[in-house]
């Protein structure tokens, strides 16, 4: 399924309500839904990217609405990938899972972070420029390397930074969580999203 990434294109238009989810407001979310947390810890560990980049991009994608409709294009749900997008990722995956399932939208984010980084050489612990391909489509990636993509991929990486720091400080019980992040999973978050990347080309 390698080469259908070329002609992957996932998401058109912002969600009027973009980063409405603030990080303070993520224990909150959490603590109202502890397996969401348990789905990302799962495909961080099955894909590579962090929880909080997870977080980060379906905040802004979404705002974590299971059925967001997008009136440009047929981006819905949690990820706001596209009909074909998604059909390709369930073929590949032998999934007949819905966008409006977060765990499946977990694992859509990490599956798509692993093409990228067989296309593009992109790592998925590189918020920015996995993001910017998100956002661009991996046929459009560094064409325009100052435009909208490239502008909300840097509110990405930013939010994600911002949500690492606050997940080690929420209380989750729960769904595969217990207590408070220790100390060293909350800095592994922190390494992992590696903000000097925001301006590397």
């Amino acid at each position: 399924m390698r080469y259908l990434m070329l002609i992957l294109s996932l998401w058109i238009g912002v969600s009027t309500a973009a980063f409405a989810v603030t990080p303070k407001g993520l224990c909150k979310l959490l603590a109202k839904h502890p397996q969401w947390y348990a789905d990302a810890r799962h495909t961080q560990h099955k894909w590579g990217v962090p929880v909080a980049t997870q977080f980060a991009i379906i905040s802004l994608e979404s705002d974590f609405d299971a059925h967001l409709t997008n009136a440009h294009s047929t981006a819905y749900g949690f990820s706001q990938a596209l009909n074909h997008t998604w059909a390709l990722y369930q073929k590949d995956q032998h999934s007949s899972a819905s966008r409006s399932n977060f765990a499946a939208a977990t694992d859509f984010i990490g599956w798509y972070a692993k093409q990228m980084d067989y296309e593009l050489h992109i790592k998925p612990t590189d918020t920015y420029h996995l993001y910017l391909t998100y956002h661009d489509g991996s046929g459009g990636y560094g064409h325009d390397k100052h435009g909208l993509g490239a502008h909300l991929a840097s509110h990405v990486a930013h939010q994600a930074a911002e949500f690492a720091a606050v997940l080690s400080k929420c209380q989750l019980h729960g769904a595969g969580a217990s207590g408070m992040i220790a100390d060293g999973v909350f800095q592994a978050l922190m390494q992992q999203v590696l903000l000097p990347q925001l301006y590397q080309s």
